[in-house]
């Protein structure tokens, strides 16, 4: 555990999932809330968040797989599927049974399909800036 001196309040954290590492933030008390970022960026755009409701929560922001601190899941190409997945096994390392759940664009795809395969798991889901597109729109765009 390290304190990010610009964020005292908050502290930096990994968890060993399988053979891979997971950086996360963690900051609060209360029932669990899980923030999940956009790739490919890291739980540090989560701080601005994380400072506002941390007083009511505790937040686990972690690094989405293969991007901040965090290893990749060892997919070649890895869907929301494999994210919820290897959210479920950091959550499982952490003792989180149940959580609130708030992603953003792709996070919110992480979220979502975790609460798809994981109802029970879920209290809440909260989603910002997802895009549901057909495969033909998906391949126009990339």
């Amino acid at each position: 555990m390290t304190i990010d001196a610009a964020h005292p309040r908050i502290r930096r954290h990994f968890v060993t999932c399988g053979s891979r590492q997971v950086h996360y933030r963690r900051g609060g008390k209360g029932p669990v809330v899980v923030l999940l970022h956009q790739s490919p960026t890291s739980s540090r755009e989560s701080i601005p968040l994380m400072e506002r409701i941390m007083d009511d929560f505790p937040i686990v922001a972690p690094d989405t797989p293969g991007n901040g601190l965090s290893d990749p899941l060892g997919i070649t190409q890895p869907e929301a599927a494999d994210y919820a997945e290897g959210l479920a096994e950091m959550l499982d390392e952490l003792g989180v049974e149940r959580c609130g759940l708030f992603g953003t664009h792709t996070g919110g795809c992480t979220a979502t399909e975790f609460a798809r395969l994981y109802p029970e798991r879920v209290s809440v889901l909260i989603v910002d800036g997802v895009t549901c597109w057909t495969d033909e729109e998906r391949g126009d765009i990339l």
